[in-house]
């Protein structure tokens, strides 16, 4: 149990306890995980720990959910601290959008400095994707409603790129050639501007029927002013595509940069 601006949903008791029960039983199911059962033996035993119970320093592993809502007192920030300096794992989940991750890094930095504790993305050689099972992708992981709508499929839904991605602006719909679709434009991690085209069929299940590359930006995936600051808008005139891009320079202001064709030409 962690305090929480209850932003969205309900803060730490989101899906509680049924999260708590659901995710012993996968583990018993895919790992030799021995897990312990209620008096009953009916279902798995859940404990709900505060960060100042010094029961949590029992509990070597620890699940947070809906962790971007997140807003620690000063106490629990020093018995957090305390209690991942000393070795103590937390698993941190359900939380989504750049607004509930920033709000979990910020709170996180205040429990481990960022200057010597930053956040990085493991990498698919890292050994903690191999330990277990043998990963070679991170697949987003969909809301149990578009699992459902999938047919138990991760790869259609809601998923635009498996590399990740910010700064997402929809743009026309029904575009030439692609009737019953809607554009999608978002910058890779590396600063090239994607357009998905998504569909949404008569079941309400959205799917990517086309990406691709369009041209680098120049906009790093890393910037000073936020993932979701206006740093391009997308428009049409004319029947063409037009895009204005805000690109980061040491320059005060930075310059704009006017693509005015929908071949993807660029003038400045």
């Amino acid at each position: 149990m962690f305090s929480s601006n209850r932003r969205e949903k309900r803060g730490w008791d989101t899906d509680y306890p049924g999260a708590d029960i659901n995710f012993s039983i996968r583990l018993s199911e895919l790992t030799r995980t021995r897990v312990a059962r209620q008096a009953d033996g009916s279902e798995p035993e859940y404990v709900t720990v505060r960060l100042i119970d010094p029961a949590l320093f029992q509990c070597p592993f620890a699940l947070m959910e809906d962790a971007g809502t997140i807003d620690l007192s000063e106490v629990e920030v020093a018995k957090f601290r305390e209690y991942l300096l000393k070795g103590g794992f937390v698993f941190v989940s359900d939380y989504w959008g750049e607004i509930g991750k920033e709000q979990f890094d910020e709170e996180i930095g205040r429990v481990l400095p960022r200057a010597t504790y930053p956040i990085v993305d493991l990498p698919l050689d890292h050994p903690l994707w191999h330990t277990q099972f043998q990963l070679k992708e991170v697949p987003q992981m969909p809301s149990i409603q578009s699992w459902r709508r999938g047919g138990g499929n991760t790869d259609r839904g809601v998923q635009i790129s498996l590399r990740g991605g910010t700064q997402p602006r929809w743009g026309r719909q029904n575009p030439a050639g692609h009737p019953g679709c809607t554009e999608l434009y978002y910058l890779d991690l590396k600063g090239t501007l994607m357009r998905a085209l998504v569909s949404t069929g008569s079941d309400e299940q959205s799917v990517v029927v086309d990406r691709r590359e369009l041209f680098p930006t120049g906009i790093p995936a890393e910037n000073p002013v936020g993932a979701y600051a206006q740093q391009y808008a997308v428009f049409e005139e004319g029947g063409k595509v037009r895009f204005l891009l805000n690109v980061p320079t040491i320059d005060n202001p930075p310059p704009l940069h006017l693509i005015v064709d929908s071949d993807w030409k660029s003038r400045r």
